[in-house]
C-alpha cells in the first residue's frame, strides 16, 4: 500500500466550497441572485491550519502568565482557527448588506452564528470533502 496515494494534505490545501444551509430546514441558502451562498474552505489536514495551531500553541507556551481556562477566549480561538481555514465566500450578507470577506469578518460571523460555525467545522473535518481519488 502506497501511503502517498492517501496524502490528505494536498486536497485540504487546495480547499473546497461548502454550500451554506438553513440551520433548521437544511435547505441551501440562496443569495439575491438565487445562487447558493457558499464558503470556500481549507480542510483540517491543511498545512495552513496545522501551522496556525502550532503557532498558537507556541504563543501559549511563551506566555509568562499562569495558565487559566477562559471559556469565552477558547470559543474565540476556535472561531479564529475556523477563519484561518476560510479563504473566501459568496452570497454572504447580514442585515441586508453583503459582508466583505476577511479573516476578521469570518471570525465575527462564526462567533455570532453558532449554526454557521458548526457547518464550517463539520465540513472542514470531513476528509471526504477534500480527498481527490
Amino acid at each position: 500500500m502506497d501511503l502517498n496515494t492517501l496524502n490528505l494534505s494536498e486536497g485540504a490545501d487546495v480547499g473546497n466550497t461548502m454550500e451554506v444551509k438553513h440551520p433548521v430546514t437544511d435547505e441551501v441558502l440562496l443569495d439575491d441572485n438565487k445562487k447558493p451562498a457558499t464558503i470556500t474552505l481549507l480542510g483540517s489536514d491543511s498545512t495552513v491550519l496545522r501551522d496556525a495551531m502550532k503557532n498558537r500553541a507556541r504563543k501559549q507556551l511563551r506566555t509568562k502568565k499562569p495558565q487559566s481556562f477562559d471559556v469565552d477566549e477558547a470559543e474565540k480561538i476556535g472561531c479564529e482557527m475556523l477563519a484561518t481555514c476560510t479563504v473566501g465566500w459568496s452570497g454572504i450578507s447580514e442585515n441586508g448588506s453583503s459582508v466583505q470577506f476577511s479573516h476578521e469578518a469570518a471570525t465575527d460571523l462564526y462567533l455570532k452564528y453558532q449554526w454557521l460555525r458548526q457547518q464550517v467545522d463539520e465540513f472542514i473535518n470531513d476528509r471526504e470533502n477534500f480527498f481527490k481519488a
